[in-house]
């Protein structure tokens, strides 16, 4: 049955704004894990005859995955407490998958030698399926062991391990002219050490790219870049929202929200016996007192990702966050932080997967400029849709008294980091 072999790997799974990994075995065991929190648990798989079904341990989650199974857009539903939906899957190529894995030998480019007038081999690096000249993007954080690079080549991303990353390989001395049909041919013909530095190369992902045995600054200076690029941008990330932010989910058994602890003080209207007041009917309501967020920190648009602050929340239905069960909820939009919070009470603001077009960003940065503590901290992911919206965010923070306000990213990987 196909489906059972399709669906064997790992896949990135997309659920509202969650993320997971999921491993598929062949024995009929699956796994997931939360590449921010590294929460993780174990169930087991099975087929039917319209869908792929799994059970968690110890949970009560539902899940169901369409058949037949795709390897692009894969589609399925989740019935859970935190959440009920569809969502969607795309698997994840190895890079250094086990076995042969030919390519097309053949389409090596030849240079003429000026010195004899012969036509030669310039190398692999010189194939046009050389992974340096076939990558569009790279995605790091997602999963555990490595980094997701995306190419021209194949619609699937190809996971490549932090094993075959070197960032200081200055220069390295090549192992032959050919390719080799795994990567275990290629590291054992390279001989690779500390005092020389040698590299081969080899058919990666099914014979979908050439790869060198070392990916770094030698091999692939513009791979290499960019994943320095996208580290930085995610460490840099994390190092402010970290560990005040963890996304999505803790538990055992199949994914669920961070239990909520704690409570909140209510409060009462207390009308003195005999006073003479005005018809309460006709008079405005009296305005609410400001609050501090907790822990000093406010999320805007947040959900459960964010259990150790303020979670500020329109509860937009179009929006496809959460609309219950928020933790430490405050009901309003970045638009309504000045009249919500007190003034200076907010050390850090942070989104995560905030739409630009869920805030009027001229009131809210001026709004968010009213609640904030002087030399708080802003990290904000914000989907932008090119660079006119890049530049009208950069605009209305320092407008509003933001300094350093810098955009790092592009997309749905835009980052807006600002101090005030």
């Amino acid at each position: 049955m196909a489906d059972k072999d399709d669906i064997v790997g790992r896949w990135t799974v997309r659920f509202r704004n969650w993320v997971w990994e999921y491993t598929f075995l062949a024995d009929g065991k699956v796994s997931w894990r939360d590449p921010l929190n590294n929460e993780n648990g174990s169930g087991r798989w099975g087929v039917s005859p319209t869908v792929i079904f799994i059970t968690w341990s110890n949970s009560t989650t539902k899940e169901t995955w369409q058949r037949p199974v795709k390897p692009v857009e894969q589609i399925g539903f989740i019935d859970a407490s935190y959440g009920k939906g569809a969502f969607k899957a795309v698997k994840v190529a190895e890079l250094t998958l086990p076995g042969a894995a030919t390519g097309d030998q053949g389409l090596i480019d030849m240079d003429l030698d000026p010195v004899t007038g012969e036509f030669v081999a310039t190398g692999p690096a010189a194939h046009p399926k050389y992974i340096e000249k076939v990558f569009t993007a790279v995605e790091y954080g997602v999963m555990e062991t490595g980094y997701n690079i995306y190419t021209s080549v194949i619609e699937l991303p190809i996971h490549t391990s932090v094993a075959i990353v070197d960032f200081s390989l200055a220069k390295a001395e090549q192992a032959g002219a050919g390719i080799f049909n795994s990567y275990a041919e290629a590291k054992k013909a390279a001989a690779d050490g500390m005092g020389q530095r040698r590299v081969a190369y080899f058919w990666g992902a099914g014979g979908a790219v050439v790869c060198p045995t070392i990916i770094g600054p030698a091999t692939a200076p513009q791979l290499h870049a960019t994943m320095v690029r996208v580290r930085n941008l995610r460490d840099h990330f994390v190092s402010i929202m970290v560990p005040a932010l963890t996304m999505a989910i803790g538990m055992i058994g199949g994914p669920k929200p961070m239990p909520v602890n704690g409570g909140g003080k209510t409060s009462r209207v207390v009308k003195r016996i005999g006073a003479k007041e005005p018809p309460r009917s006709n008079l405005p309501p009296p305005p609410k007192p400001k609050i501090k967020p907790f822990n000093g920190q406010v999320s805007v648009g947040g959900g459960f990702e964010n259990k150790s602050g303020s979670n500020l929340n329109p509860i937009n239905p179009n929006s496809g966050g959460p609309s219950k069960g928020i933790p430490n909820h405050v009901r309003g939009g970045m638009e309504d932080m000045g009249s919500l919070f007190e003034k200076g009470s907010v050390e850090k603001m942070i989104s995560s997967r905030l739409r630009y077009g869920d805030v009027n960003w001229q009131q809210g940065t001026r709004a968010a400029a009213g609640a904030m503590k002087p030399g708080g901290k802003v990290a904000m992911n914000i989907w932008c849709q090119g660079a006119a919206e890049q530049r009208a965010l950069k605009t209305h923070f320092e407008a509003a008294g933001f300094k350093n306000v810098k955009i790092m990213g592009d997309g749905t990987g835009t980052m807006l980091f600002a101090d005030f």
